[in-house]
C-alpha cells in the first residue's frame, strides 16, 4: 500500500510541475486496446489535474497560468511520422500542431496566448477553418458521418499532417479529435475506440458517437445549473441505433460515460457541497451557477408514475402511482426550496411511518413548511426533510398510494426524475472490454466477448433501479446477501428486496445502495465466472459502462 501511495504522490507532484515543456505521446505502431486506455487515462490525468468536481465528474479549471495553459501531445505512427498537437486544458479543444520540420500550424480560432507561448521557436501559419465541427466539415468537404476512425485512419492522418497535405488537413484533424481528444471526453468513444483497435476494423461514427461530441457542452451545462442533479431541460441524444433517447439529470446511466465537464460557472454552495475551485491560491471570481428548476415525471415501479389522484387539485387529495401519460396532475416541479409541486400544490407529507401516513397535496402557504419538504438523492431516493423518511410506493400496482416509510434501500423506494419512463435497453461493458452476461433464473452472471446480438448481455434498466435480463423482464440482477464478496445472480424480481436495486455512479461503478458495495469482477479473473459485491477501490475491475 505505501509503495502504491508512492506512486501516485510521485504522479500527482509531476502533473503538477507539467507545462508546456511536458509531452505525452501514443504510437499506432503495435498498439493495442491497453495501450490506447493507458494514454487516454494519462491525457485525462493532464487535463483534470488540479481540478474540482461536480457529481463526483472533474470540471475543467477554467483559468490556469500561462505556463500550464495547453498540453502538448505527440502522435507517432510505423511510418516514423510524429505530429505534436497543443490543446487548450480550458477546454480539451485542439488549437494548433506541429508537423515536418519543426513547421507549427495554428487553428483559426487559437487564442492569443496559444500564439505567444507555443512552437514559437519557428514562424508558424495560420489554418483557414477553426476547430468548430462545422466549421471542420465545411473544409473537409465531408460529415463525420462519412470520415472511417481506427487504427489505419489515425495513422494517416498523422502522415497527412506531417507532409502538411493542406487538402486533407481538416479530414485528418477529424479524425484526430474524435479518435483522441472525444474519447477523452468520453468513455464512451474512447470503448468504441478501443473495440475497434481490439478488431482491427475501421468504424463509422453512429449516432450516439455523433450525438455526444454535439452535445458535450450541454451535458457540462445542465449539470453545473442542476437542481439536486435534474436538469433543467432534457438532452436528447441517440442510440446506435439512431433511436432517440433523454438525459435528464446525473443520476441517468449515460453519465457513467462522461469523464470530464467544461467549466461553466461557480457551484452554488447551498445545493452541492463540493471544494471551491482555487487557481494559483486564489478563488475564482465567477458568477454563482444559478440552479434551474425543472418540471418533469417521477417514474418509479415497473414504470409507474407518481400521480395526484383523480387529477383533483383539492388539499389532502392522495398521491399515487399510475400509468404515464402527459396530464398535468403527473407533472412535478422542483423547486431550490426543495418542495415538489403539481398544480401548484406541494407534496406533503406527516412525520410517522404508519401505513396510514400517505403522501398528498396541499396548499403551499397553509401547510406545515417543514412537511413539504424533500431532498432528492442521486441515487434515486427521495427523502422527507422532517422525519428522514422516504418517498415509497408498497405495491408496483396501477392506484397505490405513496407513503413515506424507513429507507430500506429497494425498488419501492427508487424513482428516476425524468420525462423518459421507459426502461433503457444496453448491453453493459466491463473488465477487459468483456459484457455483463447471464443465461436464465438462479444463474450467476458472469463476462464473456460482447456480441452485439446475443440476447444474454441485454439489459433493461428500469426507473426503480432495477436491472433485468431484456429477454425476459421478470428476472432481476441480485446480490445473493449484502455482505462484501458475496456472489451476484439472476433471481425473480421482487420489488421489495433492497439485493435487486442498482445505481450507476458517475465514476463508472455500480453501486448496491444496501450494501453500500460495488459489482466487481472478483480477483480481476474473468475465468472464474464470478461478479460479487466489494468495497469500492476504483479499480478496472471495478468500472462498468453502459453502451447504448
Amino acid at each position: 500500500m505505501t509503495r502504491v501511495l508512492a506512486i501516485y504522490i510521485t504522479l500527482a507532484f509531476s502533473l503538477f510541475l507539467c507545462g508546456t515543456e511536458c509531452n505525452i505521446s501514443f504510437s499506432t505502431s503495435g498498439a493495442t486496446s491497453n495501450s490506447y486506455n493507458t494514454f487516454i487515462k494519462a491525457l485525462r490525468a493532464q487535463l483534470t489535474n488540479g481540478a474540482t468536481a461536480i457529481y463526483d465528474i472533474p470540471v475543467l479549471n477554467p483559468s490556469v497560468p500561462d505556463s500550464q495553459r495547453f498540453l502538448l501531445v505527440d502522435l507517432s505512427n510505423n511510418g516514423n511520422n510524429t505530429i505534436t498537437v497543443a490543446i487548450d486544458v480550458v477546454n480539451a479543444s485542439v488549437v494548433a500542431y506541429r508537423a515536418r520540420a519543426a513547421r507549427p500550424y495554428f487553428l483559426a480560432d487559437a487564442p492569443d496566448e496559444a500564439l505567444d507561448i507555443l512552437f514559437n521557436d519557428t514562424r508558424g501559419f495560420f489554418l483557414p477553418f477553426t476547430s468548430n465541427y462545422v466549421d471542420l466539415e465545411k473544409a473537409a468537404e465531408k460529415s463525420r458521418e462519412k470520415i472511417p476512425l481506427g487504427l489505419t485512419p489515425l495513422h494517416n492522418a498523422i502522415t497527412s499532417l506531417w507532409n502538411h497535405e493542406s487538402e486533407e488537413a481538416a479530414v485528418s484533424l477529424l479524425v484526430i479529435i474524435q479518435t483522441v481528444f472525444e474519447a477523452a471526453r468520453f468513455r464512451v468513444i474512447e470503448q468504441r475506440v478501443r473495440n475497434s483497435i481490439s478488431s482491427k476494423a475501421n468504424f463509422i461514427p453512429d449516432p450516439a458517437m455523433l450525438s455526444l461530441e454535439n452535445n458535450w457542452l450541454a451535458i457540462s451545462w445542465e449539470t453545473q445549473h442542476a437542481l439536486n442533479g435534474v436538469f433543467s431541460k432534457s438532452i436528447q441524444l441517440r442510440s446506435t441505433n439512431n433511436n432517440l433517447f433523454l438525459v435528464d439529470s446525473v443520476s441517468s446511466s449515460i453519465m457513467a460515460g462522461v469523464a470530464f465537464l467544461f467549466y461553466n460557472c461557480v457551484t452554488f454552495p447551498n445545493i452541492i457541497k463540493m471544494p471551491v475551485n482555487v487557481v494559483m491560491g486564489k478563488e475564482i471570481d465567477n458568477e454563482i451557477c444559478a440552479v434551474q428548476n425543472r418540471t418533469t415525471h417521477i417514474s418509479g415501479l415497473e414504470g409507474l408514475c407518481v400521480d395526484v389522484k383523480n387529477g383533483l387539485d383539492s388539499d389532502g387529495n392522495l398521491v399515487q402511482i399510475w400509468p404515464c401519460g402527459q396530464q398535468r396532475n403527473q407533472k412535478w416541479t422542483f423547486q431550490p426550496d426543495e418542495t415538489i409541486r403539481s398544480m401548484e400544490k406541494c407534496m406533503t407529507a406527516y412525520s410517522t411511518s404508519s401505513p396510514e401516513n400517505y403522501v398528498m397535496i396541499y396548499n403551499c402557504t397553509t401547510a406545515v413548511p417543514e412537511a413539504t419538504k424533500w431532498a432528492l438523492s442521486t441515487d434515486g431516493t427521495i427523502t422527507h426533510r422532517r422525519s428522514g423518511l422516504v418517498l415509497t410506493a408498497h405495491e408496483a400496482t396501477r392506484g397505490t398510494t405513496l407513503t413515506i416509510a424507513t429507507n430500506s434501500h429497494s425498488p419501492k423506494q427508487g424513482w428516476r426524475v425524468a420525462d423518459d419512463v421507459e426502461p433503457t435497453v444496453t448491453s453493459i461493458i466491463g473488465y477487459n472490454d468483456m459484457c455483463l452476461t447471464a443465461n436464465d433464473d438462479k444463474s450467476r452472471v458472469w463476462m464473456e466477448y460482447c456480441v452485439p446480438s446475443k440476447n444474454q448481455q441485454q439489459w433493461a434498466l428500469y426507473s426503480e433501479g432495477t436491472i433485468r435480463v431484456n429477454s425476459d423482464r421478470t428476472l432481476c440482477v441480485t446480490s445473493n446477501g449484502h455482505n462484501s464478496s458475496n456472489v451476484i445472480i439472476i433471481l425473480k424480481c421482487e420489488l421489495k428486496r433492497g439485493d435487486q436495486r442498482w445505481v450507476f455512479k458517475t465514476d463508472g461503478s455500480i453501486l448496491n445502495p444496501n450494501a453500500e458495495l460495488v459489482m466487481d469482477v472478483k480477483n480481476s479473473d474473468v475465468y472464474l465466472r464470478q461478479i460479487v459485491l466489494y468495497p469500492y477501490y476504483g479499480t478496472p475491475n471495478q468500472q462498468w459502462l453502459p453502451f447504448f
